[in-house]
């Protein structure tokens, strides 16, 4: 469980907040970082595509897991991150081709044998 703290300051913003907390059941450190923080960074590391979010405590080595990631962001910020990690996901599979047709289609699918 992510240990949450009220009324301390986010070591990121500086603010005063009541949901200070951990970015991963893997830290050991006290909670340090607000909510509002937590996303920005989340929002910023998957609009480069990257879903290995490491915590933003200088001395902590932690990654946040699928579960973390759910515990601690936005509904809609964690929609994002599936979204992300099905996407690459699928870009790793050998063969695997987006569709060519709308772009809003976002539909794809393996082809074996080669071709396109």
């Amino acid at each position: 469980m992510t240990k949450t703290c009220k009324n301390l300051e986010c070591v990121i913003c500086c603010d005063q907040k009541d949901n200070i907390l951990n970015m991963t059941i893997q830290c050991t450190h006290e909670p340090s970082t607000c909510q509002d923080c937590i996303n920005k960074y989340v929002n910023n590391q998957l609009s480069k595509k990257n879903i290995l979010i490491k915590c933003l405590v200088d001395e902590c080595d932690s990654t946040m897991e699928y579960q973390d990631v759910k515990r601690v962001v936005s509904n809609e910020l964690f929609l994002k991150f599936d979204d992300v990690c099905l996407k690459l996901a699928l870009q790793s599979e050998p063969g695997f081709r987006w569709c060519q047709g709308r772009s809003e289609c976002g539909s794809g699918q393996i082809h074996i044998g080669g071709g396109m």
